[in-house]
């Protein structure tokens, strides 16, 4: 129950932190995703099991409610994400912070298409992709892998502390 009330209580935070401080610190048009990286971040910690679902599901909800992009678009985004990061956890389990960078740079790669295909078919936004990438994709991917390093070690650590007693 304990762990459950945590991870609630992470979210919120996380989420609270994302929309008031990381959002504010961009790199041209680009900035972090410090959800999604929590969200990789907890899924690749062998202890929580299946708790990275509702979580992935939960900051999608959060995500969609206080985003401007078309409905569903952090749904995608962030379930796409847990899914490549439980793949990953499952097979290679013992190189953890590389797993994270491959799925951080995979996950921002495919999430940010999904978001400017969707803005293409829903609103009608058109915009030439070599400024798409050069202002915002990379930008936004080379903040998440600045960021991924303090919440990757940061989620290792809770993890381990919530979960101490079924280690021993």
């Amino acid at each position: 129950m304990m762990k459950t009330w945590l991870l609630w209580l992470l979210l919120a935070a996380v989420w609270i932190f994302q929309v008031t401080i990381v959002r504010s610190i961009t790199l041209l048009s680009g900035a972090a995703d410090v959800m999604m990286l929590f969200l990789i971040a907890w899924i690749l910690q062998p202890e929580t099991g299946w708790t990275g679902w509702a979580a992935a599901l939960t900051a999608a909800v959060l995500a969609d409610l206080t985003s401007a992009m078309p409905t569903g678009a952090y749904f995608v985004f962030y379930l796409l994400a847990a899914a490549l990061a439980w793949w990953v956890r499952q097979r290679l389990w013992q190189s953890q912070i590389v797993a994270m960078l491959l799925i951080i740079t995979a996950s921002v790669l495919t999430g940010y298409t999904v978001f400017f295909v969707l803005l293409w078919v829903f609103r009608g936004v058109a915009a030439d992709i070599r400024l798409i990438l050069a202002q915002i994709i990379f930008p936004s991917l080379f903040l998440d892998l600045l960021w991924a390093f303090p919440v990757f070690y940061t989620m290792r650590d809770l993890a381990q502390w919530a979960y101490a007693e079924e280690r021993t």
